[in-house]
């Protein structure tokens, strides 16, 4: 994709939420044009998955914001510019984070109604949160972690074959025995607890008003949570974009893959909600 067809930078404002021991970086986006009465909140996934995609979420905050949606996107207590460091990290953080940009897109915006895009560990924690605090409009899954233990063993072989192939040697400092990693980023065992229980089956209230379930890769099947979300009385619907080279390892980010399908797809839905 050219760089003609990328839509043209707008207004950002970055800023921080909340204490400085706790604070949680942003960017929001405003609305271009005639503003809607939704907004969005991005959330990223985790480590790794986090750098592959920061570029696709900037370019999906500008996407939306260009046709009126208010847009917020931030970084994870523990992660990125936000305060605090891996031994934050915890499901349970996150889900408060989640309330917290919320409240901060609507003090930005003003809109009537809340919406959130969550990728991954994102989209899991994202459902979680709008599960927990009701009164979410809009909300899109995309590969959404369905079962924690089988994250936490996928990731586990794929940090082992990166190791296998790597121009490094294991640490093997007596000091970091016991000590989990993560292709590059440390696991706290807490994290790893709530990880082994996590079970998005087990979602007991409705996330949403209107939802929509992204998949991407066959490794990652969706289907459960779309029959989910439905029985809980979310109007849902499922779009499969296979697009196996998104999931691809690579060390040069600057080639990293823009899946413009994608974002447009949910640029699309989000255009179509009841107003």
């Amino acid at each position: 994709m050219s760089p003609a067809s990328y839509p043209a930078p707008g207004q950002m404002e970055a800023f921080f939420i909340g204490p400085a021991d706790s604070q949680l970086f942003a960017c929001y986006h405003p609305a271009q044009g005639r503003a809607r009465s939704l907004g969005f909140v991005l959330c990223p996934p985790l480590g790794q998955e986090a750098i592959q995609f920061h570029r696709s979420l900037r370019l999906l905050a500008r996407l939306l914001s260009e046709v009126g949606f208010p847009v917020l996107r931030f970084d994870f207590r523990g992660c990125g510019d936000s305060a605090g460091d891996h031994e934050d990290w915890s499901l349970e953080n996150w889900r408060q984070d989640v309330e917290r940009a919320l409240v901060a897109l609507k003090e930005k915006s003003g809109v009537e109604n809340l919406g959130l895009v969550g990728i991954r560990m994102g989209a899991s924690v994202a459902l979680a949160a709008a599960a927990d605090r009701g009164g979410v409009q809009a909300l899109v899954s995309w590969d959404a972690l369905l079962d924690g233990s089988v994250f936490l063993e996928e990731a586990r072989a794929q940090h082992q074959d990166m190791l296998s192939h790597a121009h490094v040697r294991v640490d093997m400092d007596p000091a970091g025995a016991g000590r989990s990693e993560l292709l590059g980023f440390p696991l706290p065992e807490s994290l790893v607890d709530e990880l082994e229980s996590l079970r998005l089956s087990g979602l007991v209230a409705c996330p949403a008003r209107q939802a929509l379930v992204v998949e991407s890769f066959p490794r990652f099947p969706q289907d459960g949570l779309h029959e989910r979300l439905g029985e809980l009385g979310a109007e849902a619907s499922l779009q499969h974009h296979e697009t196996d080279q998104l999931w691809a390892w690579t060390e040069d980010f600057a080639k990293v893959h823009i899946p413009r399908k994608i974002l447009e797809a949910i640029r699309g839905w989000a255009q179509e909600l009841p107003s």
